[in-house]
């Protein structure tokens, strides 16, 4: 009897080809990151305010199914009003800043995803906006989306919800300059008024691409965002 083992035969690996969905993000990713110097700030937010904005507005609109991300999307609205450099785009040697705040909303699917752009969000009332987002969303879940749809974004919000990582970094979609990265909101040790304590936090990151935007600007921005959400703004701001 041979002491050598059985030769065992490589099995070959799995091959699929791409579908059309991954080939265009592939195009999308690579020429962005190709183009656009990246660059990453980061902040941690109490969201007790917020979680309890939405309690209250839930209860005051039973009929429209206001979530969290339809907060996100209306305090992110109005901090690129603020700011709104980081609402702008480059055309070759040329900044353009432009008219409308229109929020573009990472949906994920099976095999890739799609964004939604939320129009004009910066003048939508907030439960206009919820009832806004959800068409948009079902519509992307269900690839059904129109041209209209999907196109003529300014800046790009990626929410990965409440099984999400505790944060994460995005790519820039081109031709826009910035793109915001919300972590899960989850309790932990906080800092509030002095006093150290366990609250539902969000990390924020924000990307940026450089050749539009500095640091100042990513931190402005970002602080803009904290304010907002941890404040009475907030209430203001959905009324």
């Amino acid at each position: 009897m041979s002491d050598q083992p059985d030769k065992v035969e490589p099995m070959e690996p799995k091959r699929e080809p791409m579908s059309k969905m991954r080939k265009a993000i592939a195009r999308m990713t690579t020429l962005s990151v190709q183009t656009a110097p990246h660059f990453y700030s980061q902040i941690e937010i109490d969201m007790q305010r917020a979680q309890d904005t939405v309690t209250e507005l839930r209860a005051r609109y039973p009929d429209v199914k206001v979530s969290l991300l339809h907060l996100l999307i209306k305090v992110c609205a109005a901090t690129l009003q603020e700011h709104p450099r980081l609402n702008a785009s480059l055309d070759g040697e040329t900044i353009v800043y432009n008219n409308e705040v229109n929020i573009g909303v990472v949906v994920a699917l099976e095999d890739g995803m799609l964004i939604p752009v939320v129009r004009a969000a910066e003048k939508a009332r907030l439960v206009d906006l919820a009832a806004q987002t959800a068409g948009l969303i079902d519509r992307a879940r269900r690839q059904r989306s129109g041209a209209e749809d999907l196109l003529n974004g300014t800046f790009t919000l990626s929410n990965l919800g409440k099984v999400g990582p505790d944060s994460f970094t995005s790519i820039i979609r081109s031709p826009q300059s910035a793109i915001l990265s919300l972590g899960t909101v989850a309790d932990r040790p906080f800092v509030r008024s002095g006093q150290l304590v366990v609250a539902p936090t969000m990390i924020a990151t924000l990307g940026v691409d450089h050749r539009v935007i500095d640091g100042a600007h990513a931190a402005g921005f970002l602080l803009t965002f904290k304010r907002i959400l941890e404040t009475p703004e907030l209430t203001a701001l959905c009324d």
